[in-house]
């Protein structure tokens, strides 16, 4: 209780302190930016794509096969069994596009 009779006694201590915390807190909250992030000048690029040629319903089903680093084929698993000349599993038609099943 005692800070209750300080608080009503001196009531423009009070103010001032509630001023000061006041400050340092909004000190404390611009300065929490840099510390979590800091500034570093390093060199940055920032790329923002937008494909809108296929819906992800479509995107979803299709397939991308790899050989070598290159990109050898790419659609749905049905086109890529004609494609292939394959009986229908995924492995034998990753086998014959990448003509490591002869």
């Amino acid at each position: 209780m005692w800070i209750v009779k300080i608080a009503l006694q001196r009531s423009y201590t009070f103010i001032v302190l509630a001023i000061i915390i006041v400050l340092l807190g909004g000190y404390a909250i611009a300065k929490t930016a840099t510390d979590i992030f800091p500034n570093i000048k390093i060199p940055v690029a920032a790329v923002i794509w937008r494909y809108t040629g296929l819906l992800p319903e479509e995107m979803a089903d299709r397939i991308g096969i790899i050989n070598g680093g290159k990109l050898i084929a790419v659609g749905t698993r049905e086109e890529l069994r004609i494609r292939s000349g394959s009986s229908g599993q995924l492995e034998e038609t990753y086998l014959s596009l990448t003509a490591e099943g002869k």
